[in-house]
């Protein structure tokens, strides 16, 4: 069963699983297997060696705090990886069709999309193809 960590019942299900020690985080992804260990190990403390249960309950809202921090950071890692890695692709795509090409405009075009999937500055590349687009309008001097 694949579990949705996102999904509120679910993650409620697991602490409970958690609290009576028959969870299984050995295929967690890593945040998730991070906060269940560590909470595995408060529950443990309460249970057989009294901590108590305001400083228990303390320490699991810290924890799930971290763990949503870790989250976030996490997902915002992997979608920047994932949108680094993509534009490697699209800028080797962009390279092959400068190469390709033997119109100056489209080798511009292309150079500039090339520039702009490098830096991640899409604004650049916008502003630069619509100064273009502008300027073929213009009557050339």
């Amino acid at each position: 069963m694949k579990i949705d960590f996102s999904n509120p019942e679910q993650f409620r299900e697991l602490e409970k699983q958690a609290w009576h020690g028959t969870l299984e985080i050995s295929g967690f992804p890593p945040c998730e297997y991070k906060y269940f260990a560590q909470l595995r190990e408060i529950y443990y403390a309460y249970k057989f060696k009294g901590l108590a249960k305001s400083e228990a309950e303390t320490m699991k809202r810290k924890l799930y705090s971290q763990y949503r921090n870790e989250k976030h950071d996490y997902e915002y890692y992997f979608r920047f990886v994932a949108e680094w890695n993509d534009n490697i692709r699209k800028s080797g795509t962009y390279r092959s069709e400068i190469c390709k090409s033997s119109d100056i405009v489209e080798k511009f075009r292309f150079a500039v999309q090339c520039i702009g999937a490098m830096t991640g500055d899409y604004v650049f590349t916008r502003t630069e193809l619509e100064k273009l687009e502008n300027q073929k309008g213009e009557p050339k001097s």
